[in-house]
């Protein structure tokens, strides 16, 4: 018996153990959808990383001009003013002990210095420029002469106040063996009496007159002052030997020997005292320079330096947090066009693979009965039977075939 069978769609021939393979359905889009998926995926990992890099770049770049700011530029300026205040504090401590030699002067003169210093040593390990590095330098070194001058100052001050402690103490003496000593010893009956009264009296007073000019002149230096110190000491001595060329007794030549000897000494310590206040005043000059010269360095060329700085990290902070916000921006952009690509993509391929395969297996094309053969979805009923055509994707059998088992004939 001949059987004539064909496979349908999604049939194959039977095998030899009489069993039928069916067909799968190539999925041809499901390779593409897979490699779309992780593609899309891939490209939203890179824009995550990309972003964050670039995040952290940028919060490394603006934390890098914050901390310009904040730990260098405001520190370093904070050292130059602080410079600049104990560069005057030390001025104004050394002119006080001049005035006044008290010793809360001195000790402020060495406190001042010791900031000076600290503040100098905080701005050498700031300092960013050779610019900066060279004027911090020359600062320092006029500065050191500048300490110097004010500890010779001091110095010439105290031995100055003792000169004039010294000048002070023997016009008290002088002036004490005029009035208590010389002028009882006179002999007021003598015809030379009032000679050695008035002599006595000038003594007195060019002594008083020179003490006054050398204070004068210790506090304000000038030529006339010193030369009324000459004129007064010269007087003395003129009115002393007009003394001396009266009759003198006993008495007298002794109380003008401690005179002329006490008168000697504040000669010697006048003199001092006005080399000293010539002296101090040369070196003051010379202080008052260098001080000069410092605010100078550091109002004028070192400041101005620092706020340049301090500009350039501020603008740079500032365009750093615009840079990020534009990188950021379009990071943000371009990872919602690629999100927004990915689930278009996925749409597009799961609408278009899915109803392809449901159509596939669900509906099957009808084939019309030409001949000997049927549709895999229809067989041909038995004669004289009516009823169902058998469900598809059963096998089909040809007319002849049947007709031969109808008459129970076979091959």
């Amino acid at each position: 018996m001949n059987f004539h069978m064909r496979s349908g769609p999604g049939l194959s021939a039977p095998g030899r153990d009489g069993s039928a393979e069916r067909r799968r359905p190539q999925r041809s889009g499901g390779w593409k959808l897979t490699h779309r998926l992780w593609g899309t995926f891939g490209i939203m990992v890179v824009v995550l990383f990309a972003s964050g890099l670039t995040g952290i770049w940028l919060v490394m770049r603006i934390e890098e001009n914050v901390v310009q700011i904040v730990e260098i530029e405001e520190p370093l300026e904070q050292a130059v003013l602080e410079m600049e205040i104990n560069a005057g504090e030390t001025a104004r401590a050394v002119l006080d002990y001049i005035q006044d030699f008290e010793p809360h002067a001195l000790a402020r003169i060495k406190d001042s210095e010791h900031d000076f210093e600290r503040y100098t040593r905080q701005f050498e390990r700031l300092a960013e420029t050779d610019e900066e590095r060279v004027l911090g330098e020359k600062v320092a070194n006029i500065y050191r002469e500048f300490k110097t001058l004010g500890d010779q100052i001091t110095s010439l001050a105290k031995r100055r106040s003792d000169d004039l402690g010294i000048f002070l103490k023997d016009v008290e003496i002088i002036d004490a063996l005029i009035d208590d000593k010389l002028q009882p010893a006179i002999e007021r009956t003598a015809p030379d009496a009032l000679t050695k009264l008035e002599a006595a009296l000038d003594m007195e007073i060019n002594i008083h007159e020179a003490f006054a000019a050398i204070e004068g002149y210790v506090l304000h230096p000038d030529p006339q002052l010193r030369q009324k110190i000459a004129d007064s000491e010269a007087d003395f001595e003129r009115f002393e030997a007009q003394y001396r060329a009266t009759r003198l007794t006993a008495d007298e030549m002794k109380w003008l020997d401690q005179i002329d000897k006490a008168f000697a000494e504040a000669v010697t310590a006048g003199n001092e005292i006005i080399r000293l206040t010539d002296t101090m005043r040369e070196k003051l000059q010379r202080f008052e320079a260098d001080l000069e010269e410092i605010d100078h360095i550091l109002d004028d060329q070192i400041q101005p330096l620092i706020h340049i700085e301090t500009i350039k990290a501020a603008d740079n902070a500032k365009d750093s947090v615009q840079k990020a916000l534009l990188v950021l921006m379009v990071l943000s952009l371009g990872g919602a066009l690629i999100g927004g690509m990915a689930v278009w993509t996925m749409r597009k391929a799961v609408t278009g693979f899915w109803p392809a395969t449901r159509t596939a297996k669900t509906r099957r094309p009808k084939q019309p009965v030409t001949g000997r053969t049927t549709s895999r979805n229809q067989r041909p009923s038995p004669p004289g039977r009516t009823g169902p055509r058998p469900a598809a994707g059963t096998w089909t059998i040809s007319s002849c075939a049947i007709a031969r088992l109808g008459t129970g004939t076979g091959s």
